[in-house]
């Protein structure tokens, strides 16, 4: 594949683009891992454990998730959306989030290393413009919760994701995203 000087993949193909997106993510997430791998190195974490608190409405969804002296990662399980919907920390450089429907399932990023405690952010951007985040409902425009939360195992929290305005059909498997919580070293 031939790429153009701003790394656009030339011959315009649908399957070019597609494997240069995951190229490049995969380039991203390992120069990521080692930058983060000296962090956790370093880091001397007082306490460990996440916690995984109840939404205040006591709704099924807007939960919100506390880390600290914690290395967190993210693996994309699917989901049913009909859009390409994009995945990211709120904090995330342009073009850093990662596409709920085009990458392959099983697709996992590093997220960060966290030493101090944190509440772990989350952000889903629909192609309508939309960007919902993960947490209670009044941090969304529509003040609607869109993520729901679950701890699956004593290291594993499962994020499912409702895309729509309003709620939609609240069914929350529009994106469906593991994170797993190990303690620094």
């Amino acid at each position: 594949m031939t790429l153009s000087q701003d790394g656009v993949p030339v011959d315009g193909s649908p399957d070019a683009s597609h494997n240069y997106r995951a190229e490049g993510a995969m380039k991203f997430h390992h120069r990521l891992a080692a930058l983060l791998s000296v962090c956790c190195l370093i880091a001397v974490p007082t306490a460990r454990g996440f916690e995984l608190m109840p939404a205040d409405d006591g709704e099924t969804a807007g939960q919100t998730l506390t880390v600290r002296g914690e290395v967190v990662s993210m693996t994309l399980l699917g989901g049913v959306s009909g859009f390409d919907n994009r995945i990211a920390p709120p904090d995330a450089a342009p073009g850093a989030a990662l596409s709920c429907r085009t990458l392959p399932a099983g697709f996992t990023a590093l997220l960060g290393c966290f030493d101090a405690r944190t509440e772990l952010g989350l952000t889903l951007a629909t192609p309508e413009g939309d960007v919902w985040t993960m947490g209670p409902a009044v941090d969304n425009g529509d003040l609607v919760p869109h993520a729901r939360l679950s701890a699956t195992g004593p290291d594993t929290v499962l994020v499912e994701w409702e895309d729509l305005n309003g709620g939609g059909d609240a069914d929350y498997n529009d994106c469906l995203v593991e994170l797993k919580i190990t303690p620094a070293r």
